[in-house]
């Protein structure tokens, strides 16, 4: 929060001190440019970014779009930065191939157009003036995550619901026949069955032995 203090009065007053100067601050006359990955109005709400500051930067604000945003550049920007690669390494430049191409439309970039520079940096080293296969990129790119399988086979409806319903109504059934005195048949005029069907979800639920049939006397 310091530093974002000292940040605030430069924007603020156009004064700046040297470090390590005890002289008066100095008038400086520049403009601010800001990037940011960072979510500026979560943090602001959080303290963790000075709401003032924020106001003060964000005169004039552009939201730049992921480069899976816009895949339908993707191309061109994949031949810039081979051939600026190419340069800096002073290396002859092939082609971008079909399957190149391909792996790197299929890709979601995470890391974006940084991302997208150095994967076609490892890609033109290897290549060494050949055409850029897919095989010259990085492997994060070519190979997809593997996918975990499935720990179990999924269950049907029928089957989550059963599971869902058992504890409570085996709670039911033992209020019921608590309530009855373990008497079957009264039991199953209040749960509005007959005594089979009653008998058949006692012995579902576990609840069908040792029960009493009738009420005591």
């Amino acid at each position: 929060m310091l530093l974002q203090a000292k940040v605030l009065r430069a924007v603020e007053y156009g004064e700046v001190q040297p470090l390590g100067s005890d002289g008066a601050p100095e008038r400086v006359d520049g403009r601010l440019i800001c990037a940011t990955n960072r979510d500026l109005p979560a943090m602001v709400k959080a303290r963790q970014f000075r709401d003032d500051l924020y106001y003060r930067l964000g005169v004039i604000t552009l939201e730049l779009p992921p480069l899976r945003r816009y895949k339908d550049n993707l191309e061109v920007l994949a031949q810039v930065f081979a051939k600026l690669a190419a340069e800096r390494h002073q290396l002859p430049l092939g082609r971008l191939s079909p399957d190149a191409l391909a792996a790197l439309s299929g890709y979601e970039f995470p890391g974006n157009v940084r991302e997208l520079e150095n994967a076609l940096e490892h890609a033109v080293i290897p290549s060494a003036g050949q055409d850029i296969r897919a095989k010259h990129l990085p492997r994060s790119i070519v190979v997809p995550p593997p996918v975990e399988p499935r720990s179990a086979e999924r269950r049907t409806l029928k089957q989550l619901r059963d599971e869902w319903l058992a504890p409570l109504e085996r709670r039911y059934l033992e209020e019921l026949l608590a309530e009855t005195s373990g008497n079957v048949r009264e039991a199953a005029g209040l749960a509005g069955v007959d005594a089979v069907t009653l008998y058949r979800l006692l012995e579902r639920r576990g609840l069908g032995r040792g029960r009493r049939r009738k009420r005591a006397r």
